[in-house]
């Protein structure tokens, strides 16, 4: 059965009818909470490490999950967002450790003990000192921080065991589109930036 949606642009009145519903019922929030706060991950971070974990499904099919995939998953809207089916959850789980009572509606608790805690500040804190000592701006012109997504890949090949080559490639892409040299210097990195200098 197909189901088609009106071609109504800019019409708030527009409706859009989801397919019917078939997977497993999750909490989009729960699936984001696991994701950014236990384990400190963004939507492409979780793909790569899914992608890693070289999972096959029940027909031998490679698991893997896109970050677009991840969003439509995450998506509280009930018409945008999706149910993934039981090989999706499975991935989900493998990704953020978890279980998948985790991420359904009504599940544990969630808190971010003080592991949890450490395991993000530490994630971010190598990033940043990954960041200062291979002269990659990690800020914003306007001060804050914005972990880029050059950044974010080059660092994640040199804690995932790639090559020396793979990650002076990638350490050259980032530090090409993101100088360091525009950090703000009320920023606290651009003190520990002249000290790696």
């Amino acid at each position: 059965m197909t189901i088609t949606a009106p071609e109504r642009h800019g019409d708030p009145a527009a409706q859009v009818t989801k397919r019917p519903g078939i997977g497993i019922v999750i909490d989009p929030a729960r699936v984001r909470w696991y994701r950014e706060n236990k384990r400190a991950l963004s939507r492409q971070d979780l793909s790569d490490r899914i992608r890693r974990l070289d999972l096959l499904d029940d027909g031998g099919r490679p698991l893997t999950l896109t970050k677009d995939a991840i969003a439509k998953i995450e998506n509280p809207d009930p018409v945008r967002g999706r149910n993934p089916k039981p090989r999706s959850v499975r991935a989900l789980c493998a990704g953020l450790d978890c279980s998948p009572e985790d991420l359904m509606p009504g599940g544990p608790p969630l808190g971010i003990d003080a592991a949890g805690r450490r395991r993000r500040g530490g994630h971010l804190r190598g990033l940043r000192d990954f960041a200062v000592a291979n002269h990659i701006r990690y800020t914003k012109p306007s001060g804050g921080m914005s972990y880029n997504r050059p950044l974010r890949d080059a660092y994640a090949l040199a804690v995932g065991g790639a090559s020396n080559e793979d990650v002076a490639a990638a350490v050259a892409k980032a530090r090409a589109l993101f100088p360091a040299d525009e950090i703000p210097a009320g920023d606290p990195a651009s003190r520990q930036h002249r000290l790696a200098s």
